[in-house]
């Protein structure tokens, strides 16, 4: 659940707060970025990860979004003990999509929407 969708609720709790910037975090690290986009858009979770290191923590476990496992992401790789290992190969990668937070949509194109109707509580209809 993201910060922006909480508060529309009202003012959360410290549990609820906590509980979004993790998953946000969370989320965050586990995103695929691809070779084409700029390498700004690990600045924040690498500025993080810094921040966990320069605190004394040996790494960061994350969930992965390509499976149901962890990663594991190590600042030190002598802090860890390797126990086994294995080599995968990938034989086939699906991604299916849901549409994560209520759509934008720009009020002149919906003027009912854009008036205070009762329809401006719902999302236009995808048709």
């Amino acid at each position: 659940m993201s910060l922006d969708l909480l508060f529309v609720k009202g003012e959360p709790d410290a549990h609820k707060r906590e509980e979004a910037v993790w998953g946000d975090l969370s989320d965050a690290l586990s995103r695929p970025v691809t070779p084409e986009e700029p390498t700004t858009e690990y600045i924040p979770t690498q500025i993080t990860a810094e921040a966990f290191r320069a605190h004394g923590y040996d790494g960061i476990v994350y969930a992965s979004r390509l499976g149901d496992g962890e990663n594991v992401a190590l600042f030190d790789c002598d802090s860890a003990e390797l126990v086994n290992c294995g080599i995968y190969s990938v034989t086939r990668v699906a991604y299916t999509f849901d549409e994560a937070y209520y759509p934008y949509f720009v009020p002149r194109h919906y003027p009912e929407i854009g008036k205070g109707t009762a329809a401006a509580e719902q999302p236009p209809s995808k048709n």
